[in-house]
């Protein structure tokens, strides 16, 4: 049975997923929120094993944005322990940057994580990439945790320089994060590719989430391979509730 009480909503099956996200109400007025939540529940819908807690993402954006990354972990991990509480058999963190705290919410919740870096890293070297850009927040760019996995898989990741940094982030706040899918962003996203590609890359790593949005449009254009990491993220989350292990993800 469904129960809903203060954003929290539980689905009960053997196996539980979890999805910290937009609230519905939030998702009712942005796009992000509504393609977020339409991948993920699409997949988990007929499934009964999802647990989604709503995140209030704008106070985490804010956060983000304002670098307060101590107030940015206090906020996830206590969406995460709400959900450990619940029956959780690990976590999904839908926000890239979010993700970059992974290791401090998993600790906190007793939880594991289910990592979209380590999903898109396996999806790369099973396509045979080798050198890949990446685009994304500063902090999940600065983070290195694209870098460091893709290493192992022996696939070299590239961030761009500090100019098209500033630039990404500026359409990931200003634009996508709002659900905007503006032909600047789309514009951005090409032109990093094509620098990357100058630089013989041979993928280009959507490494926001918001990114997602996007993706077609940007492929359409876009002289690399495209790894959309959102759209990766759900499917292993799917496969793992199914299996019951995160190792089948």
């Amino acid at each position: 049975q469904l129960a809903k009480s203060n954003h929290v909503f539980f689905e009960r099956g053997e196996h539980l997923a979890i999805v910290p996200c937009y609230d519905d109400g939030v998702a009712a007025r942005d796009g992000t929120a509504r393609h977020r939540l339409q991948l993920l529940d699409g997949l988990f819908s007929t499934t009964g094993l999802a647990q989604r807690h709503a995140v209030d993402f704008g106070g985490l954006v804010a956060r983000i944005v304002a670098e307060d990354w101590r107030g940015a972990v206090a906020q996830l991990s206590e969406a995460a322990g709400t959900l450990a509480a619940g029956g959780a058999d690990f976590l999904v963190i839908t926000s890239g940057t979010g993700n970059t705290f992974a290791q401090t919410v998993a600790a906190a919740s007793g939880l594991p994580v289910l990592d979209p870096v380590d999903v898109a890293s396996a999806a790369m070297a099973g396509l045979g990439c080798r050198r890949a850009g990446l685009i994304s927040t500063r902090r999940t760019d600065e983070a290195g945790l694209f870098h460091q996995a893709a290493a192992g898989k022996g696939i070299e990741v590239m961030s761009a320089d500090d100019a098209m940094k500033d630039a990404i982030q500026a359409v990931i706040v200003d634009d996508l994060i709002r659900g905007v899918r503006s032909a600047h962003a789309i514009e951005v996203a090409v032109e990093a590719a094509q620098a990357f590609a100058a630089q013989g890359a041979d993928s280009l790593i959507l490494g926001c989430t918001d990114f997602s949005l996007i993706a077609d449009g940007v492929q359409a254009r876009c002289p690399l391979r495209v790894i959309d990491v959102t759209r990766l993220h759900a499917a292993a989350a799917h496969r793992a509730a199914i299996a019951g292990s995160l190792a089948s993800a």
